[in-house]
């Protein structure tokens, strides 16, 4: 143990105790580190235990104190032998008290006096010490943090996986639970998963479906490059600008392969607009007719919600900025429900550089024509096998000619072949750009055709909906393959047809509850997709076109075509969802979803079956309406209207079609007896049926995209003509009292 000296304290020094100030002469020990001391100033001397003893009077036991001390200078050569005398003489002259008090104001507190002259030594000592022995410990150290890193690291990654199988079981039964429009199993579902998605890392849709896709794929946002034209501008379209706020991005990705195995189809549309985050906006889509882009992509992808369609590559939306954006099938998975909010959201999240799978964007070549999108998207197709390219407009005077009956639908080869689209998206494309496909078709030596589908001018995703009916039918194929040899012609134009065409589709919850899709909630699409299919047509409505949705409670809400005029006459022309529902909701009482909306008597009716004709301004003839009840994806007989067969004089004129999925939701009992009571009266309903057939596998908007084209066609007529079933011509009319 380490040895404490103590200074020796002189009689003059102690008998300045009692004076009125004391002198410290003596320059006291420094502790090892610490910095020397100021020069010491006159101090007022510290009243001690001693002091006031001396000024009672009490001399004594001060000189028995310093008699030892004064003595203590000659027996300096024997330190110890000096201690211990005045130890003795210290215990018997004064009380301990006093001798503490007078060591405590001899030396500073926490002062420690060490005969060391290198005040870094026991600090270069102990840090020697501390560093041989972390060098000692770092191998354990980091042979342990590693190992204890991977397996927290490999619990994370068995968690992580764990949660992602627990999503996709959960997003699986969703989406069954959506197929039999089980709403409320699947809100329950999708409160569940939320709760999941909190704990996981990765809440990509397609990180859940496809759980093995690379990580390491192109980032979509990666073809982004916001910045001045850098080259000869093209001769038509403006030129890009800057964008505000733009993510500054390296190279523009490539665009997609083409996947292996022909006879799919592919849509290539111009696009208003530039392709920025900033024109993409869940909220107000009617910006830039963003909700057109909405409807024409789920038209193309989606065959329902969470399905995709398996006869098709890709869709191109070419924009005025000359970029390309290009979706598969798998976007699908990024955005099960193709609402235009979640549709534009999960879009807009694309293009501020978030990853998603199937959409990849591709840069402008400055030097071509639209950035060269056209030509090189007909070289990629004709290099990967046999195609076609086909020009689409009400305007061109040659016919597809789908509904010939020399058409063979079932040529192997012709079938096999890739179908390339041109469309124009919200515009017609101009002549420049269809020069530019018809130059590029010479160049890569793919045959084009240019044709109609028939004289109405309609949507582009309705004309896509019609597109996919005729290939499930195996018929647009053989039909482009036909028109390509040789001109059909235009064929007759038809007349406006006579009648009514009604809609009835069962759905679930209750009128009063249609909601448009939103952050918190997933609202019912299909309906306001089912009235644009149904009612809405290009700069027009179809006035002899209805909609009924049944519900459960046997409340039926029917639309009809005047809602188009009424909206557009208060500036609403544009159908986005919001806009439908919201004059939904104010027709049937709630008129805080739009204050500034008025719907007019008419146009939407809520009402039963046993009323349904109340409000109609004409009543439908018995002898000349045709009751269907359609089962879309059945297995059983299919309406065929390609069967070739004229019209007579006293023909079909109306038809009213129950349309429905097989094995979903189905309309309410006894609800198709009480709809023949409430159109025909109760004696004429007893005479009549339903005839009950089957269509290929559809989404309920998208069969009625078809249907209506079947009407105009007139192909609709025809065929129910000559079904088993057919109104009664001939039979006695029983007149009706209402």
């Amino acid at each position: 143990m380490e040895r404490v000296a103590t200074p020796s304290i002189s009689a003059s020094r102690v008998a300045s105790v009692t004076g009125p100030s004391v002198v410290i002469g003596p320059r006291e020990p420094r502790e090892p580190g610490r910095q020397p001391a100021a020069p010491t100033q006159p101090v007022a001397a510290p009243v001690t235990a001693l002091a006031a003893r001396s000024a009672d009077g009490k001399q004594e036991a001060g000189a028995q104190f310093l008699r030892p001390l004064e003595a203590s200078g000659a027996h300096e050569a024997s330190a110890e032998a000096h201690e211990a005398a005045r130890s003795r003489r210290s215990a018997s002259a004064a009380p301990v008290e006093s001798v503490e008090e007078l060591r405590k104001s001899a030396k500073r507190k926490g002062h420690v006096w060490s005969p060391m002259t290198d005040a870094f030594e026991a600090a270069r000592k102990q840090n020697d010490e501390t560093e041989a022995k972390a060098e000692a410990k770092a191998p354990k150290a980091k042979s342990a943090a590693s190992s204890s890193k991977q397996s927290e690291r490999e619990k994370g990654q068995a968690a992580q996986l764990e949660l992602h199988l627990q999503l996709q079981a959960l997003a699986e039964s969703k989406l069954r639970a959506v197929e039999s429009e089980d709403y409320e199993l699947a809100q329950k579902l999708k409160q569940q998963e939320q709760e999941l998605q909190r704990l996981c890392t990765s809440k990509s849709w397609a990180a859940l479906v496809t759980p093995s896709a690379n990580a390491t794929a192109a980032r979509p946002g990666s073809a982004l490059v916001f910045r001045k034209n850098v080259g000869p501008a093209p001769k038509a379209g403006p030129a890009l600008r800057r964008p505000s706020a733009a993510p500054a991005v390296p190279a523009p990705a490539p665009a997609p392969a083409v996947p292996s195995g022909a006879g799919k189809l592919v849509f290539v549309l111009t696009a208003p607009g530039e392709l920025t985050p900033e024109t993409f906006k869940a909220t107000t889509t009617h910006v830039a007719r963003r909700d057109a882009l909405a409807r024409i992509a789920t038209a193309a992808l989606w065959r329902g919600r969470g399905l995709a369609w398996d006869d098709i590559h890709e869709i191109v939306f070419i924009f005025e900025d000359y970029r390309a954006l290009h979706m598969t099938p798998r976007f699908v998975a990024s955005c099960p429900v193709p609402s235009e909010y979640h549709l534009i959201m999960v879009l807009q999240r694309a293009l501020e550089g978030s990853a998603v799978p199937g959409l990849k964007i591709s840069a402008p070549d400055r030097e071509r024509f639209l950035g060269g999108h056209i030509d090189d998207t007909v070289a990629r197709f004709s290099r990967a096998g046999p195609t076609s390219v086909v020009l689409l407009h009400e305007t061109y005077p040659q016919s597809l000619g789908l509904y010939d009956q020399d058409l063979r639908s079932d040529a192997g080869e012709t079938n096999k072949r890739s179908l390339v689209f041109f469309l124009g998206a919200v515009k017609d494309m101009t002549p420049e750009e269809s020069r530019a496909v018809v130059r590029a078709c010479r160049t890569h030596e793919v045959p084009c055709v240019e044709a109609n589908l028939g004289q109405q001018a309609e949507f582009t995703s309705k004309i896509i909906d019609v597109l996919h009916g005729h290939h499930e039918y195996r018929r647009l194929a053989p039909a482009v393959a036909r028109a390509r040899r040789a001109a059909a012609g235009a064929g007759p134009a038809a007349a406006p047809l006579p009648g009514t065409f009604w809609v009835f589709v069962p759905m679930g919850g209750s009128p009063r509850d249609v909601v448009a899709d939103d952050k918190k909630r997933d609202g019912q699409y299909e309906i306001p997709r089912c009235c644009i299919s149904q009612l809405w047509c290009s700069r027009s409505e179809h006035r002899c076109h209805a909609l009924s949705f049944v519900y459960p409670g046997g409340e039926v809400l029917t639309v009809n075509p005047s809602l188009v005029t009424c909206l557009k006459l208060q500036h609403r022309a544009a159908p986005t969802e919001r806009n439908l529902v919201n004059a939904l909701r104010v027709a049937t009482g709630d008129w805080r979803a739009d204050p500034n909306l008025t719907v007019d008597d008419g146009c939407v009716v809520l009402g039963d079956a046993s009323n349904i004709m109340t409000k109609r301004g004409d009543a439908l003839h018995p002898n000349k309406t045709a009751f269907l009840d359609l089962e879309v994806g059945s297995e059983g007989p299919k309406l065929d209207p390609y069967r070739a067969g004229v019209s007579t004089s006293k023909g079909v004129q109306n038809v009213v079609l129950l349309l429905h999925h097989a094995g979903a939701r189905d309309f309410p009992r006894n609800f198709r007896q009480k709809l023949l009571e409430g159109i025909l009266g109760p004696k004429n309903a007893t005479k009549r049926s339903w005839m009950t057939l089957g269509m290929p596998r559809l989404s309920i908007h998208a069969s009625i995209s078809l249907l209506g084209h079947y009407w105009d066609t007139r192909a609709l007529t025809r065929a129910l003509e000559q079904m088993p079933g057919r109104p009664p011509w001939d039979e006695k009319i029983v007149s009706t009292s209402r």
